[in-house]
Protein backbone atom coordinates (compact mmCIF):
# COMPACT_ATOMS: atom_id res chain seq x y z
CA UNK A 1 0.00 0.00 0.00
CA UNK A 2 2.77 2.21 0.61
CA UNK A 3 4.60 1.69 -2.48
CA UNK A 4 1.33 2.90 -4.48
CA UNK A 5 0.56 5.90 -2.57
CA UNK A 6 4.22 7.51 -2.76
CA UNK A 7 5.53 5.75 -6.57
CA UNK A 8 2.27 6.32 -8.45
CA UNK A 9 2.06 10.71 -7.94
CA UNK A 10 5.76 10.00 -8.19
CA UNK A 11 5.22 8.36 -11.28
CA UNK A 12 2.47 10.59 -12.68
CA UNK A 13 4.34 13.31 -11.81
CA UNK A 14 7.79 12.46 -13.76
CA UNK A 15 5.96 11.35 -16.69
CA UNK A 16 3.43 14.57 -17.27
CA UNK A 17 6.83 16.88 -16.59
CA UNK A 18 9.14 14.76 -18.85
CA UNK A 19 6.30 14.53 -22.02
CA UNK A 20 7.09 18.23 -22.03
CA UNK A 21 10.41 18.49 -21.90
CA UNK A 22 11.17 15.53 -23.86
CA UNK A 23 8.07 16.92 -26.92
CA UNK A 24 9.85 20.02 -26.99
CA UNK A 25 13.54 18.04 -26.99
CA UNK A 26 12.42 16.40 -29.65
CA UNK A 27 11.34 19.59 -31.81
CA UNK A 28 14.46 21.50 -31.42
CA UNK A 29 16.22 22.32 -34.10
CA UNK A 30 19.59 21.00 -32.64
CA UNK A 31 17.72 17.24 -32.69
CA UNK A 32 15.51 17.61 -35.97
CA UNK A 33 17.64 14.70 -37.02
CA UNK A 34 18.63 12.89 -34.32
CA UNK A 35 15.28 11.74 -33.08
CA UNK A 36 16.21 8.32 -33.20
CA UNK A 37 18.98 9.21 -30.97
CA UNK A 38 16.97 10.67 -27.94
CA UNK A 39 14.54 7.62 -28.49
CA UNK A 40 17.68 5.06 -28.14
CA UNK A 41 18.63 6.96 -25.26
CA UNK A 42 14.81 6.59 -23.17
CA UNK A 43 15.01 3.14 -23.84
CA UNK A 44 18.31 2.58 -22.69
CA UNK A 45 16.73 4.34 -19.22
CA UNK A 46 13.65 2.52 -19.01
CA UNK A 47 15.91 -0.46 -19.14
CA UNK A 48 18.00 0.20 -17.25
CA UNK A 49 15.52 1.61 -14.48
CA UNK A 50 13.44 -2.05 -15.01
CA UNK A 51 16.64 -4.09 -14.46
CA UNK A 52 17.97 -1.98 -10.98
CA UNK A 53 14.20 -2.00 -9.81
CA UNK A 54 14.94 -5.69 -8.84
CA UNK A 55 17.84 -5.22 -7.07
CA UNK A 56 15.96 -2.56 -5.50
CA UNK A 57 16.97 -3.02 -1.27
CA UNK A 58 15.31 0.06 0.28
CA UNK A 59 12.26 1.55 -0.50
CA UNK A 60 13.43 4.80 -1.58
CA UNK A 61 15.47 3.01 -4.38
CA UNK A 62 12.25 1.62 -5.87
CA UNK A 63 10.12 5.14 -5.86
CA UNK A 64 13.74 7.02 -7.32
CA UNK A 65 13.93 4.15 -9.59
CA UNK A 66 10.13 4.16 -10.63
CA UNK A 67 10.47 8.15 -11.11
CA UNK A 68 13.16 7.29 -13.63
CA UNK A 69 11.41 4.43 -15.17
CA UNK A 70 8.68 6.97 -15.79
CA UNK A 71 10.89 9.47 -17.76
CA UNK A 72 12.28 6.52 -19.98
CA UNK A 73 8.93 5.41 -20.58
CA UNK A 74 7.51 8.78 -21.74
CA UNK A 75 9.41 9.13 -25.09
CA UNK A 76 9.22 5.79 -25.64
CA UNK A 77 5.22 5.55 -25.24
CA UNK A 78 4.79 8.93 -27.46
CA UNK A 79 7.03 7.44 -29.91
CA UNK A 80 5.56 3.85 -30.55
CA UNK A 81 2.16 5.46 -31.77
CA UNK A 82 3.12 7.57 -34.24
CA UNK A 83 5.84 7.87 -37.72
CA UNK A 84 8.25 10.55 -36.47
CA UNK A 85 11.23 8.09 -36.60
CA UNK A 86 12.21 8.75 -40.18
Amino acid sequence: MDYQLLAGPAFIAVFTVSGVVLGAAADAPLLRGRRTQLLGGCVVVFSLATALMGAATRYWHLVLLRMLLAAGYDDTFDRRHCRLLY
